[in-house]
């Protein structure tokens, strides 16, 4: 009846994960994630939604590794490992195998002689040009509420969490993602690169970032 206290990993490990597709839990800032990541990894920061996204998201008949910050490695790791699991156990994502220092394991993965991967962002006037010209698809990622509320013009409303159910879908063309300020849509691009929709961008500040440029908004 304890609870959950992983242990860490190998990080040469990574690369088998990697390559298997397993599910790996990514802990660090989104923009860290962003600039360099290993492959079909999830970028899923320890805020206090982490177990609410990752009960959007992940399946509960999976094995979960989690890749710690490195700031957070050592003692402070296994605290910080034992926290997320600890969340993920409470709403039954009781399957986690152990952890891996993050930077270590975006090493081993470069040592097989492959880039790490990174997703692009991009501005809010730079989407607007694309929408413009036709070149990018929005994909909202907020809740329907949210959408309602105000969005922009003509893009379409796919909560997050059910962006797998709807992967066949989704416009074939260059996709940009955004909610209402970027940490969902940094977890929603995440998850499309892993689905193999690797042309997705991340709006940099989402709907805010939007809005504060004095962009259209459509009620």
């Amino acid at each position: 009846g304890a609870m959950p206290s992983p242990n860490e990993l190998p990080a040469q490990e990574m690369v088998t994960l990697s390559r298997a597709n397993a599910w790996v839990l990514d802990l660090r800032d989104p923009n860290l994630f962003a600039g360099g990541h290993v492959p079909g990894s999830i970028s899923l920061p320890l805020s206090r939604s982490f177990s609410t996204w990752a009960g959007w998201i992940v399946p509960y008949n999976v094995d979960i590794t989690l890749l710690i910050p490195q700031e957070a490695s050592g003692s402070r790791g296994a605290d910080v490992a034992r926290q997320a699991a600890r969340e993920l156990a409470m709403i039954g994502l009781d399957r986690v195998r152990g952890w891996i220092d993050a930077d270590a394991a975006l090493l081993a993965w470069s040592a097989t002689g492959q880039r790490p991967h990174s997703i692009a962002q991009v501005s809010a006037q730079s989407v607007a040009k694309g929408m413009k010209d036709g070149t990018l698809q929005v994909i909202d990622v907020r809740g329907h509420t949210e959408w309602e509320s105000g969005h922009l013009p003509g893009v379409t409303n796919i909560p997050f969490g059910l962006l797998t159910d709807a992967l066949e879908s989704l416009p074939d063309a260059p996709l940009v993602v955004h909610c209402q300020s970027g940490t969902r849509s940094a977890i929603a691009a995440s998850l499309l690169h892993r689905l193999g929709r690797t042309d997705v961008q991340n709006l940099v500040g989402g709907f805010q970032g939007w809005t504060s440029a004095h962009l259209p908004v459509q009620r």
